[in-house]
């Protein structure tokens, strides 16, 4: 097995050399899968979305993104880019609104929880 199962992350491997890079590659999308928020839907980029905040790649991309419709992506030393497995749940800010992946699709999911932060002492 060269990967895992459910995050594609690339594993080590006996007497490997450069293990620090594979290990900080997994480490970038270990962090903004952990965060869970993405901050909303792009097409092309600016370098200001070159920050490590994760974005969704919307309907007609840029070219040099045309294959990866529908992908999450983030950049750390480069684009990275996920494909959502059915079941991930993620805060998307633009839209002030949590979203579920299920069959090719992100759904909105309905929150009728009121919550109410406690104050701090």
């Amino acid at each position: 097995m060269d990967k895992t199962l459910n995050l594609d992350l690339r594993l080590l491997k006996y007497n490997q050399a450069q293990k620090e890079i594979i290990v900080n590659e997994a480490l970038a999308v270990i962090d903004v899968i952990i965060n869970r928020v993405v901050v909303g839907t792009i097409t092309r980029y600016k370098d200001s979305d070159k920050n490590g905040s994760l974005y969704l790649i919307g309907d007609n991309p840029c070219d040099e993104w045309k294959e990866q419709k529908g992908k999450l992506t983030f950049y750390v030393n480069g684009w990275r880019y996920l494909m959502p497995k059915n079941g991930w749940l993620f805060w998307f800010e633009d839209r002030q609104n949590f979203y579920q992946y299920y069959n090719k699709k992100w759904m909105g999911v309905e929150c009728k929880c009121k919550y109410e932060a406690p104050s701090l002492p």
